[in-house]
């Protein structure tokens, strides 16, 4: 018996200009709300925490009651894992508990924000202020360029 071999689950973000995703070479499904789009943004954006349920409601849907409001998140939240393939890959892009939501920085990703943030940086002998007559920075920045393709 030939063994399978593992379809490549990264996923890719270009935020940069036209909201683009993709699962290794394929694009995401195009969803029915714009609401899905924002969500993966959000959380692939802000990294740093797990996000509450309530604090996620009030940002998606601020004008909604709450308890409807509660049921479109967990509706949105369901699509978008399933827009992802989150279920499939290993390990999750989310973790999505009752409580909270958060990207999962171990997954699998690239976020071109992210990236070009990095690249920004400077290389390590100038992190954080970079040197522009050093040429690994002034590389990192024309990396940064190059990943623009418009505004956010």
């Amino acid at each position: 018996m030939v063994a399978k071999t593992p379809i490549p689950m990264r996923l890719s973000l270009l935020l940069l200009g036209p909201y683009q995703a993709t699962i290794g070479q394929e694009p995401v499904a195009e969803s029915r709300t714009k609401k899905i789009e924002a969500l993966l943004a959000y959380l692939a954006l802000d990294t740093s925490q797990a996000h509450r349920r309530e604090k996620l409601v009030g940002l998606l849907f601020p004008e909604i009651p709450d308890e409807q409001a509660r049921t479109n998140l967990r509706q949105t939240l369901t699509r978008l894992r399933h827009a992802i393939r989150d279920r499939e890959a290993n390990p999750p892009f989310l973790l999505v508990s009752r409580e909270s939501a958060r990207f999962n920085r171990a997954s699998d990703h690239f976020v071109d924000v992210s990236a070009f943030q990095e690249h920004l940086r400077g290389c390590p002998a100038h992190t954080g202020r970079r040197n522009d007559r050093c040429p690994e920075c002034m590389a990192g920045a024309q990396q940064a360029l190059d990943l623009y393709r418009g505004s956010f």
